[in-house]
């Protein structure tokens, strides 16, 4: 039925910027990287606007549909975001995750941040893998952006990538 599946690394370098998430009150607490055995991507921080009247915590998570050929390198990409609020009287530790996964390959961003009383955090990055196909079939895409913390979020978006 369906062909298994080979990745080429193709990118395994994460491309961050300093000032690409916004806000204020707020500290990064940690952050990294994990991929599985077969899937090394990346993400890229990207700039957005100012979230800042948003609910207490929010995510959303898009991807989209591609096609290839068995043998061609085939990049699938995903978008994330989150927006938190803190507008309690007491500092909240939260915690988010960006996931983009195809087939049995994943890569996944992980951060956790502190907010201050009134503080205020916002982030998008655009996800990328690649991967080779050896044979034809369809293959379900997945982007999904969790939050964790005094509030929770949790979002999916699914696409597929069509091999003909």
């Amino acid at each position: 039925m369906y062909k298994k599946i080979i990745l080429f690394l193709t990118i395994i370098s994460l491309t961050s910027s300093v000032l690409a998430y916004q806000g204020k009150g707020f500290r990064i607490i940690s952050e990294r990287v994990k991929s599985s055995a077969k899937f090394n991507g990346s993400f890229e921080s990207v700039s957005k606007e100012d979230f800042s009247k948003a609910m207490f915590a929010s995510a959303n998570a898009s991807v989209y549909n591609v096609n290839g050929h068995p043998y061609e390198y085939i990049e699938i990409k995903g978008f994330h975001s989150v927006n938190i609020n803190n507008y309690t009287s007491q500092r909240q530790r939260y915690s988010y995750a960006y996931n983009l996964k195809c087939a049995d390959m994943w890569v996944t961003f992980e951060r956790e941040l502190e907010l201050d009383p009134n503080g205020n955090f916002s982030d998008s990055s655009i996800s990328r893998g690649t991967f080779q196909a050896t044979g034809s079939g369809s293959f379900s895409i997945y982007a999904n952006t969790d939050i964790a913390g005094a509030e929770i979020a949790h979002y999916v978006a699914q696409a597929i990538a069509s091999i003909r």
